[in-house]
């Protein structure tokens, strides 16, 4: 029994040691997705980035136009009594991860000195922020999308929408610029990388309708001027 009882000692404290020598090496392959981008890409930020700005454009809107649709409907309302619930969940943090992407994508061009992911990341972020202005007023973006700071300070709605309009300024400068380092890629671009026009060109309308909706919200302000 002495005799058994060794060997199955000896035995378990082998596999012990063999286990030992080959799990960290084995968890670690285990743990690593060989899908997940470790390094970010300027497409691959432009594809997460233009593909947020389009689901948020309809979630915001979703969420808008029952408010239009009750207050503004000139046909007469029903006999009913009827309430419809609207659900803003989730709205906040789409609008600032989409941001967040943008953000870095615009890092990433200024370090590689492409004007035309610049001007795209400025659009981006500016027209989530606009939605982050119309919905809410008071908002971070100053101080916000600093790993280091987790606690960053409201800016005014009115610093909210200079920022805006600053960012809108940018974009047309830079997507004006013919010679960029580096070219939008079109399949990437879930916006204008399917139209088959030029790209750089579509963008810089889109900046200019942005500053003129900016330009009418306060129109008839000393702000217009």
């Amino acid at each position: 029994m002495r005799k058994y009882t060794k060997h199955f000692i000896v035995s378990a404290f082998a596999i012990t040691i063999g286990l030992q020598s080959c799990s960290d090496k084995y968890f670690e392959d285990l743990s690593t997705n060989p899908n997940q981008v470790g390094i970010p890409t300027l497409p691959s930020l432009l594809a997460t980035s233009t593909h947020k700005a389009g689901v948020n454009s309809y979630n915001v809107g979703s969420a808008i136009v029952p408010y239009v649709q009750y207050t503004a409907n000139p046909a007469a309302a029903g006999a009913g009594d009827t309430y419809q619930s609207i659900d803003f969940t989730g709205t906040w943090d789409a609008l600032y991860f989409a941001m967040a992407d943008a953000t870095e994508m615009k890092r990433l061009a200024q370090s590689t000195g492409s004007s035309e992911y610049i001007g795209v990341a400025d659009v981006l972020i500016a027209h989530n922020l606009i939605m982050v202005n119309d919905l809410w007023g008071n908002a971070p973006f100053s101080e916000a999308f600093n790993p280091t700071n987790l606690t960053p300070k409201y800016d005014s709605a009115e610093d909210v929408y200079k920022a805006s309009m600053a960012l809108i300024d940018e974009a047309i400068v830079e997507l004006a610029k013919t010679t960029a380092t580096v070219k939008l890629v079109a399949a990437s671009d879930l916006i204008y990388g399917t139209t088959g026009a030029n790209e750089r060109a579509n963008w810089l309308k889109l900046a200019y309708a942005l500053k003129a909706r900016l330009l009418n919200k306060v129109s008839k302000t000393p702000s217009y001027d």
